[in-house]
């Protein structure tokens, strides 16, 4: 059974309050009653949690803790009260960030950098990963000036 406030008070919370009252993916906080459950016991850091479009489901990244100096993120999938965790990103060998459902609920958007260069990518929840848009690192940036008063004098 999904409990409505938990849905309600985890879709309306932006990051902020999300690092301001730190719920962390491993539990889930009811915001009328206050009370917090724990939702993924494993050792190792869980983090930036995304609620599916129908609110059946949690996304969210991690990995298992191995005291390494690098671990890269993988992405998860569970349903709202914690139970049947899934790992989506099996075998895709970059650290995942920036996750954001599809509309439909049926995969995700993300971001990953590899040689140098950020990527957008989809992922579908069996792990097929599709590039979206590449070569988005370096220093070309997009820049809009406006008119100068004189520039706007001009084209009267």
């Amino acid at each position: 059974m999904i409990d409505k406030d938990i849905l309600e008070g985890l879709s309306e919370l932006d990051e902020a309050d999300l690092k301001r009252i730190k719920l962390l993916v491993d539990n889930k906080l009811n915001i009328k009653s206050g009370k917090i459950d724990q939702l993924t016991s494993r050792f190792g850091p869980d983090r930036s949690p995304i609620v599916s479009p129908d609110k059946t489901k949690i996304a969210f990244l991690g990995y298992d803790d191995k005291f390494l100096g690098y671990q890269q993120n993988s992405l998860y999938i569970m349903d709202v009260n914690g139970e049947n965790i899934k790992l989506i990103s099996q075998g895709f060998d970059r650290n995942i960030s920036n996750i954001n459902w599809m509309k439909d609920g049926n995969g995700f958007y993300f971001q990953y950098d590899s040689e140098g260069m950020t990527r957008i990518a989809s992922i579908n929840l069996n792990g097929r990963v599709k590039d979206i848009v590449d070569e988005l690192g370096g220093l070309s940036c997009l820049l809009y000036t406006s008119p100068s008063p004189r520039d706007r004098q001009k084209s009267r």
